[in-house]
């Protein structure tokens, strides 16, 4: 998006072709790196979030809380015959 926004105004402006390219190349790599750092701190914090909720909200395996770990069985069912 920036690369293009730079391209634009660059030829709005009348300005030479190399100002144009150097000035949307740079405008690319600066909105690269930007992007790269906010989506890492969205990563961590969405890896943060995850660990606090996992160890405040622990899973037990069935047999520490006194339950039978097979489900219950229901009788057979007979089918008539006609």
């Amino acid at each position: 998006m920036a690369f293009a926004a730079a391209l634009a105004i660059g030829v709005a402006a009348d300005l030479p072709a190399t100002t144009i390219m150097w000035r949307a190349l740079v405008a690319m790599a600066v909105c690269w790196v930007v992007g790269r750092v906010i989506g890492w701190i969205a990563f961590r914090a969405l890896q943060i979030e995850i660990e606090t909720y996992k160890n405040n909200h622990p899973v037990r395996p069935a047999s520490e809380e006194g339950k039978a770990t097979a489900a219950p069985s229901s009788p057979p069912v007979e089918r008539a015959t006609t």
